[in-house]
C-alpha cells in the first residue's frame, strides 16, 4: 500500500507539474490557442476515425491474447472490454485498464493472471520493438542497420517460439497467431502515426515522413512509463527528449498533444455512450474491488 501511494503522489505531482508548465508556455505563446480554434472539423472527424481503428486494433490484440491461453472471446465482448479499459487508462491513476483486463480474463475467462501477464509481454515486446524502429528512422544513418535488426529480430523471435512451444503447455505457442499479434501491433502504430499526422496537418505544420515516424515512435515508449492519467507530461517529456532525432519544436509537440488530448476525450465520451447502449459495458466498480483485494 505505502508503494501504491507512493505512486500515486509520484503520478499526481507529475500531472500538476505539467499543467504548470504547459499553462505558463500557452500563457506566453498564445498564438498556440489560436492555431486550436481555427483546425478544421474534418480533421476532427479524420482523428477520430483513426481513434476508433486503433481501438479496432486493440480490440484484435485482446482477442488474439486469449487464443494464446487457449480460450475464446466474442468480438463484441472483446471490444466491450478493450473500450472499458481505455476509458480506465486515460481517467484513472498508473495504466489502471491493465488491472481491469487481468481481473477480467482471472474472472470470466478463467485465465491465470501470470499467463495474462506472459502474453501481454508478447505483446508490448513487439510493441518496443517496432517503436523502436519507428524512433530511430528519422536518421538515415540507421535505416539500413534497423533493416537488419528487423530480420535478425524477425528470426530470432520465430526461432524462440519454435523452441518453447514443447516447453509451456499453457499456452498455445502457435507461430501463427504471433505472426497475427505482431502484426497486429505493428497496424496499430502505423495508425497512430497517421493519427499524429493528421494533428499536424490540422494545424499547419509541414514534416517529413521520417520525422513523423521517429515522433510516433518516441510517444509511443511513453507507454511504459505512463503513470499518470492518459501519460500527461510523459509522453511531451518523451518527445522533447528525443527532439534531436525527429526535430519537430518544442511549440508543435505541444499544440499537436494539446489537441490530441481534447479530440481523444471526446471519443472516449462517444465510445462511453456506444458502450452504455449496446450493453457491452464492463462493470468498473466490482472489477476494480476485485483487483484491490
Amino acid at each position: 500500500m505505502t508503494m501504491k501511494k507512493l505512486r500515486a503522489f509520484g503520478a499526481g505531482c507529475i500531472l500538476l507539474l505539467t499543467v504548470i508548465l504547459i499553462g505558463r508556455y500557452i500563457a506566453s505563446n498564445p498564438d498556440i490557442i489560436a492555431q486550436l480554434k481555427s483546425v478544421n472539423i474534418a480533421y476532427v472527424i479524420v482523428m477520430l476515425v483513426l481513434y476508433a481503428g486503433i481501438l479496432l486494433s486493440l480490440t484484435l490484440v485482446n482477442t488474439l491474447s486469449v487464443k494464446l491461453n487457449g480460450k475464446k472471446i466474442g468480438f463484441r465482448e472483446s471490444l466491450g472490454l478493450t473500450g472499458t479499459s481505455s476509458i480506465a487508462n486515460f481517467f484513472g491513476p498508473l495504466q489502471s485498464g491493465i488491472g481491469i483486463r487481468a481481473v477480467y480474463f482471472k474472472t470470466k475467462l478463467f485465465i491465470p493472471v501470470k499467463r495474462y501477464v506472459v502474453v501481454s509481454l508478447y505483446y508490448y515486446g513487439f510493441y518496443a520493438f517496432f517503436s523502436g524502429i519507428f524512433l530511430l528512422f528519422g536518421s538515415s544513418r540507421w535505416r539500413l542497420p534497423l533493416f537488419l535488426l528487423l530480420i535478425i529480430g524477425s528470426a530470432g523471435t520465430f526461432w524462440y517460439i519454435k523452441r518453447q512451444t514443447n516447453k509451456v503447455r499453457e499456452l498455445t505457442l502457435q507461430p501463427e497467431l504471433f505472426i497475427k499479434l505482431a502484426g497486429t501491433t505493428f497496424l496499430q502504430l502505423v495508425l497512430t502515426t497517421a493519427l499524429y499526422g493528421a494533428e499536424l496537418l490540422a494545424l499547419g505544420k509541414s514534416f517529413h515522413l521520417s520525422q513523423l515516424i521517429s515522433y510516433s515512435g518516441a510517444s509511443n515508449f511513453s507507454l511504459f512509463a505512463a503513470i499518470t492519467p492518459g501519460a500527461i507530461g510523459v509522453r511531451e517529456a518523451f518527445l522533447v527528449f528525443s527532439e534531436s532525432l525527429h526535430h519537430l519544436s518544442r511549440e508543435t509537440i505541444i499544440s499537436a498533444n494539446i489537441l490530441d488530448r481534447g479530440v481523444y476525450v471526446v471519443f472516449l465520451c462517444l465510445m462511453f455512450v456506444v458502450l452504455l447502449a449496446t450493453h457491452t459495458r464492463v462493470k468498473l466498480k466490482s472489477l476494480r474491488k476485485k483487483e484491490i483485494s
